[in-house]
């Protein structure tokens, strides 16, 4: 993956030797910069970071409505003659609950001069995926559960992934599953919402919310071996829908 940037009279060239990329994962590559003018140019700096930004933000408020979420100074108070190149080399470890791209959004990688000025700056949007870990649980619901999962996102430290339940969940219209990670733990959250008989109303549906939590020792949900551990993940399943909604079994 390449990048090109002119701030006149320089010109900033990015190289990731990769094209997708996942959460937990370092984030490697060179930045430089050369200068295109016939004068030398002195106060120089180069910088390289990561920013989130959501699509429909972008578009009505322009690069300032993306969310700078780390930078790196890699050289400071430089100078360059007339068509001389700096080059850097740069690593920038990805969060293991950092956001990734989704329909509504995606994390970018910003590099240049100044990152705090968007006019100063290139650009380049990265697919991050989710953490093996994170993508077999959400898949749990789908493969054992047969939900059928109609979206993912991770932002502010928070996986959330939205379903669509199977006829065997009468009541459930939506479940969301929300995912947060800590030093210790990883605490899974369940949210239906579907309908329910309203009280003294023989007949009569009401819109219903319930909720369930559990919490699971992070190096249990999380193996350092790095192979998603399926036997928990369906346990947790098991032990949190039942909390949300009832399972009709169809009569053959």
């Amino acid at each position: 993956m390449r990048g090109l940037f002119f701030a006149k009279p320089l010109e900033y060239r990015v190289e990731v030797p990769r094209d997708i990329f996942v959460q937990g994962e370092p984030l490697q590559g060179t930045l430089s910069v050369t200068n295109r003018d016939s004068a030398e140019r002195a106060s120089l700096t180069l910088q390289i970071g990561l920013a989130y930004g959501v699509y429909k933000e972008i578009k009505a408020e322009g690069l300032r409505a993306m969310q700078l979420l780390e930078r790196t100074t890699l050289a400071d108070d430089f100078s360059l003659k007339p068509g001389e190149e700096k080059r850097c080399e740069w690593n920038l470890p990805l969060a293991l609950a950092g956001p990734i791209q989704s329909k509504e959004g995606s994390p970018f990688l910003l590099y240049g001069g100044e990152l705090g000025t968007p006019e100063a700056r290139g650009q380049i949007d990265l697919p991050v995926q989710l953490a093996p870990s994170f993508n077999a649980f959400l898949t749990t619901l789908e493969n054992h559960f047969a939900f059928e999962l109609r979206g993912s996102k991770c932002s502010d430290g928070v996986l959330e992934g939205r379903y669509k339940p199977p006829a065997s969940y009468p009541t459930l219209e939506e479940l969301t599953v929300l995912i947060t990670l800590d030093a210790k733990s990883v605490k899974v959250e369940f949210q239906g919402r579907g309908k329910g008989l309203k009280r003294g109303e023989d007949g009569s549906l009401v819109a219903k919310k319930r909720s369930a939590r559990k919490t699971a020792p992070r190096e249990a949900f999380l193996p350092k071996s790095g192979l998603p551990n399926r036997a928990l993940y369906r346990t947790l399943v098991d032990e949190l829908l039942p909390e949300i909604a009832v399972r009709v079994e169809r009569k053959g």
